[in-house]
């Protein structure tokens, strides 16, 4: 298939320079040297291809943008666009000057890399760092966003989450609030290959729910902004939907200091050169337009795409998000020796089941990915006759149903359900479906009044009450012609 009507992203990751005055144990080893960065060209490459398509701009994540030369040109062509800019900086060369010149362009959101508020953590996870220096750079964008009346300007915390940091987060919550920040934020500690992965959160969940509940309850109490991915489940098995949207590959890229061009944050296969084309060319060009093709697939152009935690929901039990590949053998053999977690209930989209159906369902979105419905609509069948109790497991079959082009079974399952359980929302709403798909047009809205007197705010239904006005005008212009 070919993507070459895909337009512009709307958002890019401009990555100015590698070069960091920091050697982060989570980000390189301490022997790390490189002077890759962004040239001026290839800057304008990528203003002139992109500038005026984008809604955000983000300088992030590679190396240290404040040692960028190139830094005040792309503020002043992002600011003159009035493009918004997410910036990304370890804070340690945050100076008055530099923190003014980001506060005066059309920046809207900074974040500063601190993992801790203890000053031998800090300096610990961030080598060379020093952690007066940090607080200080955060002071300085505080005092910056004041003088220059940048009430629209959100400053954050961030952190990564490890082993050693983990108790620190509701003080650092502390530390935000003192300073002045709008939210402190955090992420599970990636493991790197030359990280140890005994270092990870993962091995210690509940611990680490229990830290995060503490630190959230806290900046609610102290009315700062705090977040997060979501919290790892010990009770819930979450399955990912099938054919994931992966809106990198259509929205959003990621231009690294080298010129390469990377699909994402997490991808390591590139795309093109910008030292040998355009940007515009790469955006459509074959590389691209075959991981489109594969992302979703077993075998993706970019292996990352199998452990994706960007697309995907979060998984408790995929370890594929928390650590390196080089790390896969080590973590798949200490699990082993884990008693596995009893789940009390599994949730595939909006649907929630019965732990003890975890099996069956991911059979059941294994045969949906692979668009097998006659084989999907079967396995919930010989569900249904082992467990008759689950509500959600009789939608699941209709949803079934219909993808197979069963419509009749389906509506009269869903009537059933409906007579069964009349506040059942959801089997409403599929029903109209079917119903406007049918043309019976009085049944449909009856349906649609049904669901809106159970919640007059129910999305589905009103977009059902949408689909049913233009599929009556489509129906009229047809007896028209």
């Amino acid at each position: 298939m070919e993507h070459n009507s895909i337009k512009m992203p709307k958002h890019l990751h401009l990555n100015l320079t590698q070069i960091c005055n920091l050697k982060c144990r989570i980000c390189r080893p301490e022997d790390y040297h490189t002077t890759d960065s962004l040239s001026g060209e290839i800057i304008d490459k990528v203003i002139d291809d992109t500038f005026d398509h984008l809604e955000q701009l983000r300088i992030d994540s590679a190396g240290e943008l404040l040692l960028s030369k190139h830094l005040p040109y792309v503020l002043q062509e992002a600011t003159k666009r009035n493009l918004p800019i997410f910036v990304s900086s370890n804070g340690t060369l945050m100076t008055e000057e530099k923190a003014e010149l980001l506060c005066s362009s059309s920046m809207n959101n900074i974040q500063i890399s601190i993992d801790s508020p203890v000053k031998e953590t800090l300096e610990w996870i961030r080598r060379g760092a020093k952690y007066e220096d940090v607080i200080q750079g955060a002071k300085n964008l505080v005092k910056a966003r004041k003088k220059l009346n940048r009430t629209d300007l959100k400053i954050d915390f961030h952190a990564a989450l490890l082993q050693q940091n983990l108790d620190h987060l509701p003080d650092l919550v502390r530390l935000g609030k003192e300073i002045g920040v709008d939210c402190v934020g955090f992420a599970y500690g990636y493991t790197h290959a030359i990280m140890d992965p005994e270092w990870s959160v993962f091995w210690i969940k509940e611990k680490c729910n229990k830290v995060i509940a503490e630190a959230s309850a806290l900046a609610k109490e102290l009315g700062i902004g705090f977040n997060g991915p979501l919290s790892f489940s010990t009770d819930t098995y979450v399955i990912s939907a099938p054919n994931r949207y992966c809106h990198y590959l259509y929205e959003w890229s990621y231009v690294q200091p080298t010129g390469q061009v990377l699909p994402c944050c997490i991808g390591t296969t590139s795309m093109g050169d910008l030292n040998k084309n355009t940007f515009k060319e790469i955006w459509h060009g074959e590389k691209y337009n075959q991981l489109r093709n594969t992302y979703n697939t077993p075998n993706p152009l970019d292996k990352k795409c199998l452990g994706c935690y960007i697309t995907a929901v979060w998984d408790p039990e995929d370890y594929r998000a928390h650590f390196n590949e080089a790390h896969w053998d080590y973590v798949e053999k200490k699990l082993k020796d884990i008693p596995k977690i009893e789940y009390k209930r599994c949730v595939y989209g909006e649907y929630e089941f019965p732990g003890k159906l975890i099996e069956a369902i991911v059979r059941v979105v294994g045969f949906i990915h692979d668009k097998k419905f006659d084989r999907a609509t079967e396995e919930v069948e010989k569900t249904i006759n082992v467990c008759q109790d689950s509500i959600d497991l009789y939608d699941l079959y209709a949803e079934c149903l219909i993808k197979s082009g069963d419509d009749k079974r389906a509506a009269v399952l869903l009537e059933r359900m409906v007579q069964r359980v009349p506040q059942n929302i959801r089997a409403i709403n599929i029903w109209t479906g079917i119903e406007i798909r049918r043309q019976n047009f009085n049944k449909g809205l009856t349906l649609i009044k049904q669901a809106l007197a159970i919640n007059p705010n129910d999305p589905a239904a009103n977009k059902n009450l949408v689909l049913l006005k233009q599929s009556i005008e489509s129906a009229q212009r047809e007896i028209n012609k």
